[in-house]
Formats: C-alpha cells, sequence, structure tokens
C-alpha cells in the first residue's frame, strides 16, 4: 500500500511540474505598421508553440523595447520620451516615467527578470546605457561600434550573462558584447541574413528569436520571425507574419511565466491531489 501511494505521488508531482513547465508566451512590441497597415504601438502575445498572434493593448504610441521583470512589461514610447510599465495580464498601463540622458531608444533588454534586475538599452545614436526603470535616469556605459552595420536590436541570455548586438542590416552577423564598456568580444557569423529589427532570448529553447529588418522577399519591415542558434549562428524561419505589423523587440518571461487559465486549474487539481493522497496514506 506504501508503494502505491508512493507511486501515486510521484506520478501527480511530475503531472504538476508538466502543468508549469508550460511553454512561455512571447510578448511583442509592434514599433509601427507598414505601408497601408497602421500597426503601431501595440503590445501583443505570440504563442511559441503555435505562433497564434493576440493583442495585449490598443496603441500606446510610438513603442521600441520591451522588457519583462517577473511581475510588468517596460517599454519605451518615444513621443512622450518616458518608459511604460504595463500590465501583462490585463495590458492596462500602470505608470509613466520620464527617459534622463541619452537620445531616443531603439531597444532595451534586460539581466534577469525579477526583482531590481539591470535593465539595458541602446539609443539611435548607438550608445549603451544601464537603465533605472523606477526613475528613468540612464547611465552611459559605452557606444555599441556601428560600422559594421548598425545595432538596433540587443538581448541578454539570463543564463550566462552572455549580451548579444545583431546588425541591423545587411550581413546578418551578430556580436557578443562587453557590459562594461560596450566593446565586441566576439563575432558570430549567420544571423538573420536581412539583419534584425527585434532581438529577443529564449531561455526554454537557449535560441535568440529575432524579426528580419531589411530584406523579406515582399520589402515589408519586421514581419517575418527567426530562431537563431548563438553559437553556430544559423538561422531558421519560424513565421512570416505577412500581416503589416512590424515586430519591433521581444520580451520572454522564461522561468517568470504568466500561467494560462487552464495550466493554474491543473496546477491546483495537481496540488489538491497531493495533499489528498498525503493525508490518506497517514
Amino acid at each position: 500500500m506504501k508503494h502505491r501511494t508512493k507511486f501515486t505521488f510521484i506520478l501527480i508531482v511530475i503531472l504538476v511540474v508538466g502543468s508549469l513547465a508550460h511553454a512561455s508566451p512571447i510578448y511583442v512590441v509592434h514599433g509601427g505598421g507598414n505601408v497601408g497597415a497602421a500597426q503601431g504601438g501595440v503590445i501583443g502575445v505570440i504563442d511559441s508553440n503555435t505562433y497564434a498572434y493576440t493583442p495585449l493593448t490598443s496603441s500606446l504610441g510610438s513603442l521600441t523595447g520591451l522588457v519583462y521583470d517577473g511581475t510588468a512589461l517596460y517599454t519605451y514610447e518615444a513621443n512622450s520620451d518616458s518608459f511604460l510599465q504595463v500590465d501583462p495580464i490585463t495590458g492596462n498601463v500602470l505608470s509613466a516615467v520620464a527617459r534622463s540622458g541619452g537620445a531616443d531608444l531603439t531597444d532595451l533588454a534586460i539581466l534577469l527578470p525579477g526583482g531590481n534586475a539591470p535593465v539595458f538599452g541602446v539609443d539611435i545614436n548607438y550608445d549603451l546605457f544601464a537603465i533605472d526603470l523606477n526613475t528613468g535616469s540612464m547611465t552611459q556605459i559605452g557606444t555599441l561600434p556601428h560600422s559594421v552595420g548598425g545595432f538596433q536590436s540587443i538581448a541578454i541570455d539570463p543564463n550566462q550573462g552572455e549580451f548579444y548586438a545583431h546588425n541591423a542590416n545587411s550581413p546578418g552577423q551578430f556580436y557578443t558584447i562587453s557590459l562594461t564598456d560596450g566593446s565586441i568580444l566576439t563575432t558570430v557569423q549567420g544571423g538573420v541574413p536581412g539583419g534584425t529589427l527585434g532581438l529577443g532570448y529564449l531561455p526554454m529553447t537557449r535560441l535568440l528569436i529575432a524579426s528580419e529588418c531589411c530584406d523579406s522577399p515582399d520589402g515589408s519591415l519586421g514581419e517575418r520571425l527567426f530562431s537563431i542558434n548563438p553559437t553556430t549562428g544559423v538561422a531558421t524561419l519560424l513565421v512570416d507574419f505577412n500581416d503589416g505589423r512590424r515586430m519591433q523587440d521581444f520580451a520572454i518571461p522564461g522561468m517568470f511565466v504568466v500561467p494560462e487559465p487552464s495550466t493554474m486549474l491543473l496546477f491546483t487539481a495537481g496540488l489538491s491531489l497531493i495533499c489528498a493522497v498525503r493525508f490518506r496514506g497517514q
């Protein structure tokens, strides 16, 4: 009887853990629409399994970077020159803080979601900053080298602390960058052939994710979604949304997953079963 109870307990634990291991959503900010499509300033959610897209907000203005700190989303809005804090469930704007220092930002990246995690940003002059999202204060770290095609997109591997910057134009190579002074550490050949508009990191697969900037077959910007192996530089086309929305940046919760209602229901049921089995086994 004890062995059966123990086996049942282990099985339920596996089911509960499996329910929490649901693939993380990919938050995406649309910086603007392509010709004839007014789709700018909207934050949405991409299902990382099916790539189905669901809008989260209405238009919030001219948005560029996007990060998630384990509790809320943060984006930069250029017209008001401020950082917006956005609820990842409702899409409501929770606060707005004016930017202080530097110029308009093209991208944001966060070192490790949760608590007072360092946030980094690059502006239109290719200057790299550490950012305090509570005050809007930006402290310059260095300047990204831009003779190799220019950078608009950055991402950080929170597991290894690697900081990536991808060319905005062809060729599609990318680099690991020093967070001390912004200098190039290594060059990775490959990447998205047409350069990138948005860049993020998927902790669950250890791949970069990117929207193509400039060389899509139909001439649109930021509509094709790629994954990139950060070691080999091999880029794989995941989906061409071809919907007029320009994917400007991504935020991936990683282990800070915003659970779906069905996942929470399974988790709650699993916990209840665990308690019941342990009680009956006593």
